[in-house]
């Protein structure tokens, strides 16, 4: 499969208005980027279509504001993207070729407007707090998952829960040990910060579509491959079948040499990911940022905004 990245692509782009009504403009040429962090943040899309019709240029500028995005293989094709129109932005490459290039967000209106006002009674548990979280979500149509086994900690005094809800799951993830975050299918989810999650492990080697060599570095393991939708956060890969080059330490007695570990049974975990591609190009692959979930990993600001993950 990987000796050939354009056969069996498959992509659909469409662009919609609030009531669904759209066009599909899978026949142009586009390119684009989706990352999703494990940082607690939404889903981020940029996509630049080319050489569109000035009266398409217009009806975009002035109905759309959702925006969807399909991509893969014929084998595992499916959506990437799904939200809404952040910003709209027309230009030109040459004197030939002009674009318009948009940048979407998803579930954005629920993380960034959930609140929540309410008093917990004495004797409120963890789970009280993520049913609170939820309600509050839910609210934006971004419905929880089960909660996850929390510490069975029953509280003797009562809380007062008020402001951003984003703010109530920071602390109580920090306080629990858990990852939180917006699904892309738009979901509310905690999940323990380390161990195996409940997600079958995607299967990736040189024959399923790993590009290079996945490389160890103070971030996590790197790992390159074909676009595969299926690859989420907090989802499971297996590189059992592939060598992954160690990183090189430095020898300055200043620096702290701390590198996530390599996974004895080649199990990781996903803490980024990014799919990128071209419609009309070669480019087709999605990035990883993953981890051995059995062992400490130090996550840089960069990556994930917060200190120290993993087992205490």
């Amino acid at each position: 499969m990987s000796g050939n990245l354009l056969f069996g692509r498959a992509a659909s782009l469409v662009l919609a208005d609030s009531s669904g009504n759209g066009i599909e403009l899978n026949e142009l040429a586009f390119e684009f980027e989706v990352s999703h962090p494990s940082k607690q943040t939404p889903q981020l899309l940029r996509v630049k279509i080319y050489n569109l019709a000035d009266a398409t240029i217009q009806q975009i500028q002035a109905e759309f504001s959702q925006v969807q995005l399909k991509a893969g293989y014929a084998s595992s094709f499916g959506t990437i993207f799904n939200g809404t129109i952040a910003q709209k932005k027309v230009g030109r490459e040459s004197s030939t070729d002009s674009f318009v290039e948009i940048y979407g967000t998803n579930n954005d209106l629920g993380y960034n407007f959930s609140s929540v006002n309410t008093t917990l009674q004495a004797g409120y548990t963890h789970a009280n707090v993520y049913d609170v979280l939820g309600s509050s979500f839910g609210q934006f149509g971004i419905n929880k998952q089960k909660a996850p086994a929390f510490p069975p900690q029953i509280f003797p005094r009562g809380k007062v829960m008020y402001g951003d809800a984003k703010h109530h799951a920071r602390q109580l993830a920090a306080t629990t040990g858990m990852n939180w975050n917006i699904t892309t299918d738009g979901q509310f989810r905690m999940l323990p910060s380390h161990g195996s999650t409940p997600d079958q492990a995607i299967v990736i080697t040189p024959a399923s579509g790993l590009l290079g060599t996945p490389e160890q570095t103070i971030n996590g393991i790197t790992v390159r491959c074909l676009l595969n939708p299926a690859l989420h956060i907090d989802g499971m890969i297996d590189l059992k079948a592939a060598q992954i080059t160690p990183a090189t330490l430095n020898f300055d007695y200043s620096v702290v040499n701390f590198f996530p570990g390599i996974s004895k049974t080649g199990l990781y975990r996903i803490l980024w990911v990014e799919h990128v591609g071209q419609s009309r190009g070669e480019q087709w692959e999605s990035n990883i940022v993953c981890y051995d979930p059995t062992q400490p990993v130090a996550i840089t600001p960069a990556v994930l905004g917060v200190g120290f993950y993993g087992p205490a």
